[in-house]
């Protein structure tokens, strides 16, 4: 079928994923979005179908992402390659097809890991996604970017990773969903989370089935399966997977897929309410992390997770303690970490509200804020200006209903629409228990955070 024979919707389509070969572009630049109404998902398999991706597609003689590992795909002088093996594509799709759609699911990738990168620096799972992923311009493009691609018409880029786990291009498949956990899980999109990460657990699999021990990624994903599991309110599989997920990162001597399978076991234990188990969990986490030799900022979130675990058992002071360490530790970590530190200052400024210690909340939510994008952090945005609406009721001070109404529209905006309604539909913010002295009597120990723990 000649390309004139498509919808004129299509041959827009065309025309914008030309653009993918082209080097003289950088990844923020383009999108599959930027047309009129078209099914993205429908038209990827139409072109496929119909032996046109592969015009679309086709590299202009300079590699566009040299450092990418390179996933086995058909080669034109290899038919063997075309075999219906663990790495190459489906036996089912033509030579020409396959290797188009590894190049769309390559700059997807890339382009998906460079918002990772962006918006989480160093938080990949493995180190070629990090060398290969390029920062985009600030975090707030970033978002921008992460919220065109998957928002507007159904999802372009779960569109190409259900492609990529259909069509077997598993290398490929596994590394898109790694690099979809940051930006969907900062993002809140849970659902998506659980779909992209078990599409990555089938694809790891496949691709380590020659290996005794499974594929490295495995178990990570698995582990982030269970985390969104956990948030949807279904513990009793969360649970099971998690077994799953430490099994294998114990096989594979892997310390960082352990910590990380230990760490969403445990905030599946505070889901379920099983605060002492989750807390000594955590303890388990962090000692773990520090046998590993883990960068500080990793001990801080633990810290930070451990704590705020502790502020719900009642056990105030060393949530506090927590709190000031995770603070301290993300601090000290030499790359800049300020998204971290402003959800570490968020945990340990409720648990001094907590407390009655209003005034020390009030700076750290201050602090907090000054780390924030409202493009880019918008819920977190939100939750510091409700808690500052708190400490400026409190304190007396006369910005207060500012603070709500930022907050109202930062929860609108972050499409939270329930803690929207609830701050609207009350008029006072909740007060602390017990009011008490703004500074800690001189008794009270408040030991400065520490390097390590």
């Amino acid at each position: 079928m000649a390309e004139h024979d498509l919808p004129p919707a299509d041959l827009d389509l065309l025309a914008v994923l030309r653009k993918i070969g082209d080097p003289g572009l950088t990844a923020d630049t383009i999108s599959l979005l930027d047309l009129p109404d078209h099914d993205v998902d429908q038209t990827l398999r139409r072109l496929i179908d119909q032996e046109l991706l592969h015009q679309v597609t086709d590299p202009t003689g300079t590699v566009r992402y040299p450092a990418t590992p390179a996933p086995d795909t058909a080669k034109d002088d290899d038919p063997a390659s075309l075999s219906d093996t663990n790495h190459g594509p489906s036996s089912t799709v033509s030579q020409r097809a396959a290797q188009a759609l590894a190049r769309l699911v390559e700059h997807y990738t890339m382009l998906m890991s460079s918002i990772a990168e962006t918006l989480e620096p160093g938080k990949h799972a493995y180190s070629d996604l990090r060398r290969s992923a390029t920062p985009l311009a600030d975090r707030a493009t970033a978002r921008m970017v992460f919220d065109r691609e998957h928002h507007a018409r159904g999802g372009t880029v779960m569109a190409v990773l259900r492609l990529a786990v259909e069509l077997e291009l598993w290398e490929w498949a596994w590394r898109l969903g790694e690099a979809l956990w940051v930006p969907l899980r900062s993002g809140r999109h849970i659902e998506d989370v659980l779909l992209s990460q078990t599409f990555a657990v089938r694809a790891a699999r496949v691709a380590g089935a020659d290996d005794d021990l499974g594929h490295p990624y495995e178990s990570t994903a698995c582990a982030r399966v269970a985390w969104a599991q956990s948030r949807l309110g279904r513990t009793a599989d969360a649970a099971a997977l998690i077994e799953f997920a430490v099994a294998v990162a114990e096989g594979h001597g892997d310390g960082r897929a352990l910590a990380t399978a230990l760490s969403v076991s445990a905030q599946t234990l505070v889901a379920d309410n099983r605060l002492d188990d989750a807390v000594a969990m955590f303890d388990r986490c962090i000692d773990l992390d520090i046998r590993n030799s883990a960068p500080p900022w990793v001990l801080g979130v633990r810290l930070r997770q451990q704590a705020s675990a502790l502020s719900s058992l009642g056990r105030k002071k060393e949530a506090c303690r927590a709190a000031r360490f995770a603070v301290g530790l993300i601090f000290g970590d030499p790359r800049p970490r300020g998204f971290d530190a402003a959800r570490a200052l968020i945990v340990y400024a409720e648990i001094l509200l907590d407390l009655g210690l209003t005034e020390l909340a009030d700076e750290a939510l201050i602090d907090a804020n000054a780390f924030l994008d409202p493009d880019a952090d918008r819920v977190h945005h939100a939750d510091v200006q409700a808690l500052l609406w708190t400490t400026a009721t409190v304190l007396g001070q006369p910005d207060a209903e500012q603070h709500r109404g930022r907050a109202i529209t930062a929860y609108e905006q972050a499409g939270d629409s329930r803690r929207a309604t609830e701050l609207r539909a009350h008029p006072t913010p909740r007060m602390p228990v017990t009011p008490r002295q703004s500074t800690p009597p001189p008794s009270q120990e408040n030991p400065e955070p520490e390097a390590d723990r």
